[in-house]
């Protein structure tokens, strides 16, 4: 698949499989995010964390229904695979936040371009955050802050692309 109908074809997936994506897919994944862009190249101050323990997702959810109090709230929306970008604090307008983004976007694209679903998440922040006994289990590295996350799986449908419209100006 071309970039442009990667960019095209992208789409937010809510409803997963209950099917892992294979070990071959999630190191492309994870080739992926690394080739972001990173400010001032700082790639050892990024970290990804993969989440696809089956047993320790179905732990998340409970937790994550009574979180956000939500009966069936799933964190990451039933994916068998989660990741999660957490990056070093920088000195430079919260750079490390873009870095994320950055890695993220790669991995979604790539993910549409395998064929797998894929949602950006940041309610895993907030979640992570406020439960330390969870975090802790993550083992990413001290001084380290999550910044965002994805949930990647095979879709439960053939989702059509959207078309989506920004205003912009051209000076």
């Amino acid at each position: 698949m071309e970039t442009k109908e990667a960019i095209n074809k992208r789409v937010s997936v809510r409803h997963f499989l209950d099917k892992q994506i294979t070990e071959n897919e999630l190191q492309t994944l994870l080739k992926a995010g690394s080739k972001a862009p990173i400010g001032m190249s700082k790639y050892q101050e990024m970290h990804i964390t993969v989440i696809q323990d089956k047993n320790f997702l179905n732990e998340l959810n409970k937790a994550a229904e009574g979180y956000f109090k939500q009966k069936g709230k799933r964190l990451f929306h039933g994916a068998p695979t989660g990741i999660i970008v957490s990056g070093k604090k920088t000195n430079y307008y919260d750079m490390e936040y873009d870095n994320g983004a950055c890695i993220l976007e790669n991995i979604h694209l790539m993910a549409t371009d395998l064929g797998l679903g894929a949602v950006y998440l940041k309610g895993v922040v907030a979640f992570f955050s406020d439960n330390p006994e969870y975090l802790k289990r993550l083992n990413i590295p001290k001084d380290f802050t999550i910044l965002a996350g994805i949930a990647i799986g095979y879709p439960d449908k053939e989702y059509p692309p959207k078309d989506h419209n920004i205003e912009y100006n051209i000076i």
